[in-house]
């Protein structure tokens, strides 16, 4: 703007317009003068951001806090791989998925120089390349994890992510719950080792990954208890069984019990790599479309709210850590809510009955 002071002194440093770019003015730890453009800042306060970042190193080092040397993108999350990712998460093949996509995007780029724009950049790029907003959520999650980790080992000193408001999900919840007669022809169509996997999910409400990895010493036969470990939310969870679950247990283990893992892969013995093949032929064999092998978890909520299960108990049993998760999973069906809305019609009813009675009494 024709006029306007252009440069702007803060006492530690400038920023001042240079033709398209903003460009910082400061001392390093040295005390040499530097001048450099922001490339990646489009306002006053992405370059505001980019100075402080260059006088907090500067600090630093002249205070004997030295940073740790600098780690290219790249570089840090094989770290993030190998050291977190693989050893404390035992469900991450999404993950490294998203992981390779992420490297890809910020390339060699030090972590120190990712800031909030960029990340607004990664989500419109994930965006344009087709994703769902669910789906670029768990981009930007496993992004915020990563820097986590980068700040604890001293390779960075703030999170980008954590300015970034997540999309909503509430409006892109699928709500598809297996009625009564399909969960017949779904079990009476699926293969020996898939029909026990679908009734411990239909009767436990666990996820696929801590049904193909539970192992028959978390499964309580006496007790008659299941104990899921290395669950999403990082909490042991036990959840009772019925009877449904226990008969089946009890059957499978007898010709089943040579194997450590409850459910092994009839073909390797060892952890199932996908059920997605046996699943998506018994929905087609028995009809069902739409069905998704987590919404045998949502059926499982659905139908214990609908038999009076209170929501705590519900959280409980599915292993949330926040209220608010579980109560994306209380869907009312069609009827439940056409009989919630005669109890106002039978109120207003009694009501007039007894209104009534009340006037013919006082009449008389």
């Amino acid at each position: 703007m024709t006029g306007q002071k252009t440069r702007r002194n803060l006492g530690y440093g400038s920023i001042y317009r240079r033709g398209n770019f903003w460009t910082i003015d400061f001392k390093d730890s040295d005390g040499k003068r530097v001048q450099r453009a922001v490339l990646d800042a489009l306002t006053y306060e992405d370059a505001l951001f980019a100075l402080q970042q260059e006088i907090t190193k500067a600090f630093q080092v002249n205070h004997g806090q030295r940073p740790k040397r600098a780690s290219g993108f790249r570089e840090f999350a094989k770290v993030f791989l190998t050291d977190y990712m693989m050893v404390s998460r035992r469900n991450f093949k999404s993950d490294r998925f998203r992981l390779e996509a992420l490297k890809e995007f910020f390339e060699d780029v030090d972590l120190r120089q990712i800031t909030p724009l960029q990340c607004e950049r990664l989500r419109k790029a994930r965006l344009e390349k087709g994703n769902a907003k669910a789906t670029v959520n768990r981009f930007l999650a496993l992004l915020k994890r990563l820097f986590t980790i980068a700040i604890q080992e001293g390779y960075a000193e703030e999170n980008p992510v954590k300015k970034i408001k997540l999309f909503s999900e509430r409006d892109t919840l699928k709500e598809r719950l297996l009625k009564p007669e399909e969960e017949e022809r779904l079990l009476a169509s699926s293969s020996g080792h898939l029909k026990p996997i679908l009734i411990m999910a239909l009767n436990s409400g666990a996820r696929l990954g801590e049904i193909i990895n539970l192992t028959w010493s978390c499964v309580d036969l006496e007790q008659r208890e299941i104990r899921f470990e290395g669950c999403k939310s990082g909490r042991l969870r036990y959840v009772p069984m019925n009877q449904t679950l226990y008969s089946e247990l009890v059957a499978w283990k007898s010709m089943n019990g040579f194997s450590p893992l409850v459910f092994p892969s009839p073909k390797t013995g060892s952890v199932f790599t996908s059920i997605k093949t046996g699943f998506l032929a018994s929905c087609r064999r028995s009809n069902i479309q739409g069905l998704r092998f987590h919404d045998l978890r949502h059926s499982f909520a659905t139908r214990l709210v609908q038999r009076g299960c209170d929501v705590e108990t519900l959280r409980g049993l599915l292993g949330h850590r926040d209220l608010s998760t579980t109560q994306r999973y209380l869907h009312s069906s069609d009827e439940r809510k056409r009989e919630a809305v005669r109890l106002l019609e039978k109120t207003e009813a009694r009501d007039g009955m007894v209104t009534e009675e009340k006037g013919s009494s006082a009449i008389h």
